[in-house]
């Protein structure tokens, strides 16, 4: 069944198969999407010599496309026209077997789409403030989903994202809503009850060293269900006033940073998560047809320095995570 997406009117999506983008962005049918990815047979009659043997499996270029085959698996991928109306066609095998290659190649075109029109994603969670919104940048697993969710009220704060925010040239942060995967903590939200946590394990048992090997073996036990956030506490978008970077330290306060450190900061944790060169098929794709990737991190801290230039940045120097929304709330208030 086909379905199709469209990101702020930015960028345009049709697919076939299943792929990590929030139903949030469904839309009518579109007649000339952005990227269109496939499921379908893949058969190939290429002489051997044209391939480029791996180990494990065949890579060449037929036309504008880079195809990638696991023979022997019955594992096969194309890209195609990357600077265009860009192609992704998987095999059933592909799609059964190695999906996440294929959600990180279509994540990593989305954000290449997105820096063609002046925007970025940033690993980030994010929401409204008033007039405005707060960006929380933050490595993986350190209490940016925690945060923000905390501070959500339907109100002065709604959501737009706990993982990825989109961000122009203007500073205006557009909403991703994605499913939301939360930790081992306790939350208790008491505008929203919705958005409430209570795993079957805390964040203080989590830290004793039997139960955390227990955790690293069954994750579930300290994982709740992904979240689905409630349509009527989405913002659509909003412009940034303030960013936080969550580093840790024992001053259990914000202090202000200068934008350029902030941005280099913010920038450093997105590309632990979502780094621009962490799909082997879309480095291949470079590599075959000189497509230069590198530039396009500079695009990316461009649109940021540009976007970011009236923000007013923070550090969250604190170790506990029950206080960071206190922090941040604090701060914008112009408390001590």
């Amino acid at each position: 069944m086909e379905k199709y997406y469209s990101i702020h009117d930015l960028v345009t999506i049709k697919s076939n198969t299943g792929i990590p983008i929030p139903n949030y962005f469904s839309c009518p049918p579109i007649s000339d999407p952005d990227l269109t990815v496939t499921q379908c047979d893949m058969v190939y009659d290429v002489p051997r010599s044209s391939k480029k043997k791996r180990k494990d499996y065949a890579v060449w270029k037929e036309g504008d496309a880079l195809i990638i085959d696991y023979e022997s698996l019955d594992l096969k991928i194309s890209l195609s026209d990357l600077e265009g109306k860009t192609k992704i066609q998987v095999s059933d095998g592909f799609v059964n077997r190695s999906k996440k290659h294929l959600n990180t190649l279509v994540g990593l075109i989305i954000q290449l789409k997105l820096l063609e029109k002046g925007c970025t994603f940033l690993h980030s969670g994010c929401l409204t403030h008033n007039d405005g919104a707060i960006l929380l940048p933050a490595m993986g697993s350190t209490g940016k989903t925690f945060t923000t969710l905390s501070l959500v009220d339907g109100e002065n704060h709604l959501f737009l994202s706990d993982d990825l925010a989109i961000i122009n040239t203007n500073g205006d942060v557009f909403s991703y809503p994605g499913k939301i995967g939360t930790g081992p903590y306790v939350l208790k939200n008491d505008a929203v009850p919705e958005l409430s946590v209570n795993p079957i394990f805390s964040s203080k048992l989590a830290r004793i060293p039997l139960i955390s090997l227990i955790f690293g073996k069954f994750p579930w036990l300290y994982k709740s269900k992904n979240l689905e956030m409630p349509p009527h506490l989405i913002s659509r978008s909003s412009t940034c006033s303030y960013l936080f970077l969550i580093v840790g330290g024992s001053e259990n306060k914000a202090v202000s940073i200068p934008n350029s450190r902030a941005i280099s900061q913010a920038m450093n944790q997105h590309l632990d998560t979502h780094n621009l060169f962490g799909s082997f098929i879309l480095n291949y794709y470079a590599y075959f047809f000189a497509y230069d990737l590198s530039k396009k991190l500079e695009t990316m801290r461009e649109i940021l320095t540009t976007g970011l230039s009236s923000t007013k940045c923070f550090e969250i120097r604190s170790n506990d995570l029950y206080s960071y929304p206190r922090i941040v709330l604090d701060t914008i208030n112009g408390k001590k």
